[in-house]
C-alpha cells in the first residue's frame, strides 16, 4: 500500500495575524521599549518583573487633564456671555429699524409740543408785561426783555393759576424730551448740563440784555 505524502505541518497552518490587526494591539508610540543591556533569559519571573519595573521607559506618558465640574460651569458661562455679546438685540434688523423710526417720531413730536407750549406761554406772559409797563404804579426801572423760553431773573409779577399750570406742563415736556434724547442715555450729566445752559440765563447775559 503506497504511503500518503503529507506536506509539512507548517504549511497547513494559517499564518499568524499581524501586530496591527490584532485585537489588543496598541500603537507603536504607546508601547514601552525595554533596553536589555544583559541577557534576561536566565532570570526568574519575579526577577524579570522587578528588572523591567525599575527601567525607565522611552516615551513619557502624557497626563490627561480632566476638567472639573466648576471649570465646566465656568466655560458654559463664558460661552453664554459670548452669545449675548454677539447679538445685543433679540429682534431682527427690520424690527430694530422700526423701533428707531418710532423713537425719532416720538422725539420730534415732543419737541413740537414744547414749541407750542412756549408760544402759548409767551402769548400769555407778554401782554401781562406790557400792561405792567403802562401801569404808573409799577416799577420805574425798565427791565430788559428776556429771551423766549429762557429762565432768568423774575419780573416781580405773580403768575396766574393758568400760567403756573402751563409752566408746569412745559417743564414736564422738557423732562420727557430730555429723557428720550439719545445723548441723555449716553451721558446723562452732560445732557442735563447742556439743558441748563440752554434754558437758564447766566449773570453775564442778564447784565448785557
Amino acid at each position: 500500500m503506497p504511503k500518503d505524502r503529507r506536506g509539512k505541518l507548517t504549511q497547513r497552518h494559517q499564518p499568524s495575524a499581524k501586530t496591527s490587526s490584532r485585537i489588543f494591539a496598541v500603537a507603536e508610540e504607546q508601547t514601552e521599549k525595554i533596553d536589555q543591556e544583559k541577557d534576561l533569559s536566565e532570570l526568574t519571573a519575579n526577577e524579570l518583573l522587578r528588572t523591567t519595573g525599575t527601567q525607565p521607559t522611552s516615551a513619557s506618558k502624557i497626563p490627561v487633564n480632566i476638567p472639573t465640574k466648576k471649570e465646566k460651569q465656568q466655560a458654559k458661562h463664558e460661552r453664554l456671555l459670548q452669545r449675548l455679546s454677539a447679538g445685543t438685540s433679540p429682534y431682527s434688523k427690520s424690527h430694530n429699524r422700526r423701533l428707531k423710526r418710532k423713537q425719532k417720531t416720538a422725539l420730534s413730536t415732543d419737541l413740537q409740543s414744547v414749541q407750542k407750549a412756549l408760544n402759548t406761554i409767551a402769548e400769555d406772559i407778554l401782554p401781562t408785561v406790557a400792561e405792567s409797563n403802562h401801569n404808573p404804579d409799577s416799577h420805574h426801572t425798565s427791565r430788559p426783555k428776556q429771551a423766549l423760553g429762557m429762565i432768568g431773573e423774575g419780573k416781580g409779577i405773580t403768575l396766574t393759576k393758568q400760567q403756573r399750570k402751563r409752566a408746569l406742563e412745559l417743564e414736564q415736556l422738557r423732562q420727557s424730551a430730555i429723557m428720550t434724547n439719545s445723548d441723555y442715555r449716553k451721558n446723562p450729566f452732560d445732557a442735563i448740563r447742556r439743558h441748563a445752559q440752554n434754558s437758564l440765563l447766566s449773570h453775564e447775559n442778564l447784565g448785557k440784555s
